[in-house]
């Protein structure tokens, strides 16, 4: 009792730190000198946990003792679970007993820093052997790097590559010969053989085709199909590399299909059926048509295959498509302040309609041969033969995260422990323990003990190994000092670190830290503030604290919207949004999202147009009746109202609209960043001087912010009306590259009021 109590005072204290700052606590220390701790953060999506560690003063040595699924997956090859989070990338024996700590991978066990913000994902061969990461070089660009995990030999695959937090972009052959990856628009194909042999090919030897990762399939027999504008190219193993050789020379691969829309690589998807005659085409995320994989054109003829069409608070998350034609739909619906998951069903070629099913998952898997699918709800993990769900089992394990097949059998991976069960439900195997309830040493002989919930581990830490137990240490004090060493913990102000687990050997009067401290500190404050005007709010305080307000503005479009509302509750982000009336009007269900999901919503006036314009003379009237009319078609659409905040359209800002506004005691807040997110690549006068791609507007805008900044983003596409103006990417598809930029920084999000509040 007293210890799950510590722990969950622990976790509290984390909530309470902040989402960026990694806290040390439960510090015992044994008669044989050797300590236990734990180190605690919060994960986007997750939320916090923590993890268990075993070290040895003397030595040095430190052994990691719970492993969090952040990331998990099954490797067949090497019959072994692979769990990826902060702490390192880890590797299970299917009947557990012990966890081995991937050799050539940064790893806090092995002295590498404890990463604050989001992992970045890998892409692991299928035979376990290679991974492919990325090594970060600047806020949203990196290196992407090949690793051996057998010899330790690393190839730098390709450099200033645009960093992503959702995946990598890599797509591995089944056969691990080689895999595609995308660069700066384009995809190029790299071979393990070529390189093994000394005659890897220049980038433009090696091309596949314009496009991103979401360009290419694998199909069956290591065939790999690749879409290009509206074509559908298959090309055989062989013929991959002729045509990177020759690619703008001689056409290679076959055309087996083409798609009745252009397709989109910042935003379509595409699926192509087990049997490969059937292809799934996702158009925007929420547009899904399905039709046989064949090479009619379809200039001019009537595409009546099934489709479904989800509105705008829902798109596709993903596809499970069997051998027998069984397809189902994964969708993510944003909506009343929540996310959840529906499911659409279909049997391609008896059916001509999607069918929603009553199941509510939040996470799901597929068995290797079809014939299984797990789903993970609030009540436990469902087990259904896919071929007729019909529920043959169920697995009542805590809080499941991740789901993943090994062969017969699931793993379960939960906030708690890591397990694998039959497919009747009967549990197998305790892999781990993700987090730890409590955490103690045995009698005796003092091996470390971790416990969640019913199970107990034992460790010899002298073999690397783990025994499930039924006992546990009785409850009681925690010791912090023996004849040799006492242990503590110091603060660590200004760093990742909110704390550090210090010894002091007094034998060898001598104190120091356990571990060595981040190398990185947060950025310095500037050394004087400025001026703050709350009658035109700019900025907050420069020195106070380090916050930053981030503010939405909503104008026509609304594309992407769902995606920026989930990242910011992911994030556990708090923003600003202002709402155009013309928005209002044009998307009452978006604005109804924006209400259940913005922390406050502020006016951009009833109608967008350039006030600056001479044609138009405005009046203070004029300025007051607009934000009236705003207020009251907000609360007709949204039964809430809006904070009195404001700024007009293109930020136009004149003395009679402050004090027009100011009497209906409105603040007019501007903004010290403008992201320039709505800057096209062409307009029809020709190419924008300030356009940027995403990426770049990224390092602009972090290079630009400062304590106390107000950084203004744009809701939508530029494009969607004007086809004229449109990107090549958009930057919403890049918030969360920027959201761990900063909050590496050590910056905190906060509402403008609150900002404003701050430098009060």
């Amino acid at each position: 009792m007293w210890r799950r109590l510590l722990v969950s005072l622990g976790l509290l204290c984390s909530f309470l730190l902040g989402a960026e700052e990694v806290v040390f606590s439960d510090l015992v220390l044994s008669p044989l000198n050797t300590v236990l701790f734990t180190a605690s953060l919060s994960v986007p999506g997750v939320g916090a946990y923590r993890t268990a560690f075993w070290a040895e003063p003397g030595t040095g040595t430190l052994q990691q003792l719970s492993f969090f699924p952040e990331r998990m997956r099954f490797l067949p090859a090497l019959g072994k679970v692979q769990i990826y989070n902060r702490y390192g990338l880890f590797r299970i024996p299917l009947e557990g007993g012990r966890v081995e700590v991937v050799e050539r991978f940064p790893a806090f066990v092995r002295g590498a820093e404890i990463a604050t913000t989001s992992p970045l994902p890998i892409a692991t061969s299928p035979d376990g052997r290679y991974l492919v990461h990325f090594e970060k070089d600047s806020p949203a660009y990196g290196t992407l790097v090949m690793v051996d995990l057998e010899t330790g030999e690393e190839v730098v695959v390709a450099e200033g590559i645009e960093l992503s937090y959702r995946e990598i972009p890599v797509s591995w052959a089944p056969d691990s010969s080689l895999f595609l990856y995308a660069h700066d628009g384009m995809v190029y194909y790299f071979s393990i053989s070529q390189w093994r042999e000394g005659r890897v090919l220049s980038p433009e030897r090696r091309v596949m085709g314009r496009g991103k990762i979401g360009s290419v399939f694998w199909g069956g027999g290591g065939r790999l199909y690749f879409v290009e504008g509206t074509v559908i190219k298959v090309f055989r193993k062989e013929e991959i590399f002729t045509h990177g050789f020759y690619y703008g020379v001689v056409k290679v691969g076959r055309v087996v299909g083409k798609l009745p829309f252009h397709f989109d690589p910042n935003f379509d998807r595409l699926w192509i059926g087990p049997e490969e005659n059937f292809v799934l085409f996702c158009r925007a995320g929420r547009d899904v048509f399905l039709y046989p994989l064949d090479r009619e054109d379809y200039e001019g003829g009537a595409l009546q295959e099934p489709s479904l069409v989800l509105p705008r608070r829902m798109y596709l998350e993903d596809v499970v498509w069997d051998d027998e034609g069984k397809l189902t739909l994964f969708v993510k619906e944003v909506h009343d302040g929540t996310v959840e998951r529906r499911l659409f069903w279909m049997v391609v070629g008896s059916q001509r309609v999607f069918e929603e099913r009553e199941e509510r998952p939040q996470v799901w898997a597929l068995s290797e041969d079809g014939s299984y699918l797990a789903l993970a709800m609030e009540d436990g993990v469902h087990l259904y033969r896919y071929d007729s769900w019909t529920e043959v089992g169920r697995i009542d394990h805590p809080e499941p995260v991740v789901l993943a097949w090994a062969g017969d059998d699931l793993v379960v991976g939960g906030r708690w422990s890591v397990s694998r069960y039959g497919r009747d439900g009967s549990l197998k195997a305790l892999l781990c323990i993700s987090q730890p309830e409590g955490l103690g040493f045995t009698v005796g002989d003092y091996r470390p003990m971790v416990w969640a919930g019913k199970d107990t581990v034992q460790w010899d830490v002298a073999r690397a190994v783990f025994e499930v137990r039924e006992d546990r240490p009785a409850a009681g004090a925690p010791v912090l000092n023996t004849s040799a060493y006492r242990v503590y913990l110091q603060d660590l102000p200004e760093q990742p670190y909110r704390n550090i687990v210090m010894v002091r050997d007094l034998q060898g009067l001598s104190t120091y830290p356990l571990f060595p401290p981040p190398e990185r500190s947060y950025e310095p404050f500037p050394e004087k503030d400025e001026s703050v005007d709350f009658t035109y709010f700019t900025h907050g305080s420069r020195l106070r604290r380090r916050e930053v307000a981030l503010v939405f503005n909503a104008i026509s479009s609304a594309e992407g919207l769902v995606r920026v509302l989930e990242l910011l509750k992911e994030y556990g982000v708090k923003a600003t949004f202002f709402l155009n009336g013309d928005f209002m009007r044009e998307n009452p269900g978006a604005t109804r999202q924006i209400s259940t999901f913005a922390a406050e919503v502020g006016s951009l006036f009833y109608t967008h147009f350039d006030m600056s314009d001479s044609r138009f003379a405005l009046s203070e009237g004029f300025i007051q009746q607009g934000l009236a009319r705003t207020e009251d078609e907000y609360f007709e659409i949204t039964g809430r109202e809006l904070a009195l905040l404001w700024h007009a359209p293109y930020y136009f800002v004149r003395e009679d609209l402050l004090r027009a506004a100011a009497a209906m005691n409105y603040v007019y807040v501007g903004c010290d960043v403008d992201s320039l997110d709505w800057v096209p690549q062409f307009t029809r006068e020709g190419e924008s001087r300030l356009y940027a791609p995403a990426a770049r507007l990224v390092e602009r805008i972090v290079s630009m912010k400062k304590p106390g900044s107000i950084v203004a983003f744009t809701v939508g596409r530029p494009d969607e009306k004007d086809p004229v103006r449109r990107r090549e990417d958009y930057l919403f598809q890049k918030l969360d590259v920027f959201l761990n930029e900063l909050i590496a920084r050590g910056y905190r999000f906060v509402t403008v009021s609150e900002l404003m509040e701050h430098a009060r």
